[in-house]
This record gives structure tokens, C-alpha cells and sequence, in this order.
């Protein structure tokens, strides 16, 4: 059974038991889906109320799942439909999630610095263009946010998705280095293979939280969106998502770090140093941004 099939006390008991995995590797990748998930929530409400014509009616969420590639659906209008989006209606999605194809015409006439990186390319919009006019929370609903939001939640849902992956890859690789090290060493060549395994191992084992590290900035950038053009109900969903998604990129950071300390490959572990102090310092200016922004929303 995986890890992520298991139930969420049966998750947290698995982290406090005795056994080293898993452990902050595998919890990192966790808070990250848990970050992504979050701005799937605001990017699905704020297009329900886009479709419900930004009436000020609440959405609810419906009990029955939405299948995938309708990131708004499972909410229902608690009032009539204004003009907009027909309740029950998707705004077509980006196909391919992260590899999803560029909206050439928005994205260029909209590209901003602050979007760069791992977002590059998507077609989402920098949140800064969007917060002067938030159509979720106007009369007309703004094809712009529209477009913003359902691309996001495309995103976000293909993200939480690879997280939730490398959930049990991070523990699994860990195991991977545990075994390599109990391998025979009596021999000249059974120590040069131990070697050698460890030292794949252990560079498996950055694999999995430097993916995280790198998709956690980008969960970073989707939370600047959710705070600037999301419904405003769900500001403080937004926020906690970055602030998640700020404590999945700085657990995973470390967990490279540690394995990098073992690693005789320098060129490897210098690439993965640089790597992974791009994506830190990306991640803590977007978090105090987004942060910023939102204690100034609150007051």
C-alpha cells in the first residue's frame, strides 16, 4: 500500500513510529499537495463564483468527486445564474497541466518577471496585473481572472498529483540508501560495489526533494494568483497554501542538503547546491510578497 492510500491518522502514525521513513522528506512532499490542493479549492471557488456572475452568492461543495479536467465543478450556486459562465459550465482547460500550451497572445502581451521561472510559459497572468481588478469579487465576471483561475487549478491539480508521488518515492529512495550501506564489504570488491551503490543512492535520494524544492516555488507563484485575483472569502486559504508550500520548499531543501554532505560527485552536488539556492531564494521573496500582501488585506 502506498503511503498516500493510507488514511490520515495511519499517515501520521507511519511518521511516529521508530522507522526512519517516512520521515521529513516524504512530509514535505505531503505539505507541498496539501499547499497545491489549497490553491485548487480557491481557483475552483472563485470560478464558481465567476459562473454564479460574482452575485455574492456562497458556492457549496457537493458531495459527489468532480471527475478530473473540471476544476469547478462538484460546487453548485445557491441562486439563479447571472450572465458569465453557465452554472455547471468549465472554462476550458489547459491541456498538459505543467506542460500545458501557452496562451501566445495573453502571454505576451501580459508577461511580467515575477512569473518567470518554473512558471514560465503557462499563460498565467503575473497576480500583480490582476489584483486592480478582481472580477471574482465585481458584478461582471473578468475573462482574464477566468482564464487565470482555470489554468491555475490545472496546474495546481497536475502538481498535487506529482507530490503526492514523491510522497512514497522519497521514502522508498531512503530505503534504497539504508540497503546500499547493509551491502557486503569483506572483499576489495565487494567494497567498491557498496561504494557504488551508495553513491547511486544517495543521489536518488536528492532526486525526490530537489522535484519537490522546484515544485513548491511554483505552488509559491499559484498562491501570489489565488491572493491577488481569488475570491476573497478564501484570502486566508490562499495564504496558508503559500505558507505551506514555503515549508514544503524549505524541508525538502534541507533534506538535499543532507544527502549532498555523502555525495563524492562534485559536479553533481554543486549543480544540486545551485539548484536548490535558485528555488530557496525564488520561494522566500515570493512568500513575503504574497505575505505582505495578505496582512495588508487583513488588516
Amino acid at each position: 500500500m502506498n503511503l498516500t492510500d493510507l488514511s490520515v491518522r495511519g499517515f501520521i502514525d507511519e511518521v511516529a513510529a521508530s522507522s526512519p521513513a517516512p520521515g521529513g522528506g516524504s512530509v514535505s512532499a505531503l505539505a507541498a499537495a496539501l499547499a497545491a490542493a489549497l490553491v485548487s479549492m480557491v481557483g475552483s471557488l472563485t470560478l464558481r463564483k465567476l459562473a454564479c456572475g460574482g452575485t455574492g452568492q456562497a458556492p457549496t461543495r457537493a458531495t459527489t468527486p468532480a471527475p478530473h479536467g473540471t476544476p469547478a465543478s462538484g460546487l453548485t450556486c445557491t441562486s439563479a445564474s447571472a450572465p458569465g459562465l453557465a452554472p455547471g459550465s468549465a472554462p476550458g482547460s489547459a491541456e498538459g497541466g505543467m506542460a500545458a500550451q501557452v496562451d501566445t497572445e495573453r502571454g505576451a502581451q501580459r508577461s511580467d518577471a515575477g512569473m518567470q521561472g518554473q512558471m514560465a510559459g503557462t499563460g498565467v497572468r503575473s497576480p500583480d496585473t490582476g489584483a486592480q481588478r478582481d472580477g471574482a469579487r465585481t458584478q461582471q465576471p473578468d475573462p482574464d481572472i477566468e482564464a487565470d483561475m482555470t489554468m491555475a487549478v490545472d496546474i495546481a491539480n497536475d502538481l498535487r498529483r506529482h507530490f503526492e508521488r514523491l510522497v512514497d518515492e522519497d521514502a522508498a529512495a531512503f530505503n534504497a540508501v539504508m540497503a546500499a550501506y547493509r551491502l557486503p564489504k569483506s572483499t576489495d570488491e565487494e567494497k567498491k560495489a557498496r561504494s557504488a551503490a551508495i553513491q547511486a543512492a544517495l543521489k536518488e535520494a536528492c532526486r525526490a526533494p530537489s522535484e519537490v524544492a522546484k515544485g513548491a516555488v511554483e505552488v509559491l507563484r499559484l498562491s501570489d494568483l489565488a491572493v491577488g485575483e481569488g475570491v476573497q472569502s478564501a484570502l486566508s486559504d490562499a495564504a496558508v497554501a503559500c505558507l505551506a508550500a514555503d515549508a514544503a520548499l524549505h524541508g525538502a531543501y534541507l533534506n538535499v542538503m543532507i544527502n549532498l554532505g555523502s555525495i563524492k560527485d562534485q559536479t553533481f552536488v554543486t549543480v544540486m547546491r545551485e539548484e536548490m539556492s535558485k528555488a530557496l531564494e525564488s520561494g522566500e521573496t515570493i512568500r513575503e510578497k504574497v505575505m505582505a500582501r495578505v496582512r495588508k488585506a487583513l488588516g
